[in-house]
């Protein structure tokens, strides 16, 4: 996956998540972190895997999955 395919895999994602309005399900923050970590191979898969573990004090919320979104892009962009 080149950096271009997965800026627009993370631009659809969102399109996914605002549209079907996920975060306001009960188990939204199970269901964007398994749907958008399934979206992934390779090296962003391993770099996603890394960068979203929790912490035994963290909560896996919206705000915690676009820190995590944008740390993967970060580290990607300095791959």
């Amino acid at each position: 996956m080149t950096y271009e395919e997965f800026l627009k895999l993370i631009k659809e994602f969102k399109n996914y998540v605002d549209t079907y309005n996920t975060w306001n399900a009960q188990t939204a923050a199970h269901t964007a972190y398994t749907n958008f970590c399934r979206c992934l191979a390779g090296a962003a898969r391993d770099q996603w895997d890394l960068i979203n573990a929790i912490e035994d004090d963290e909560v896996r919320d919206d705000i915690t999955f676009q820190y995590h979104v944008r740390e993967t892009v970060i580290l990607g962009n300095n791959a």
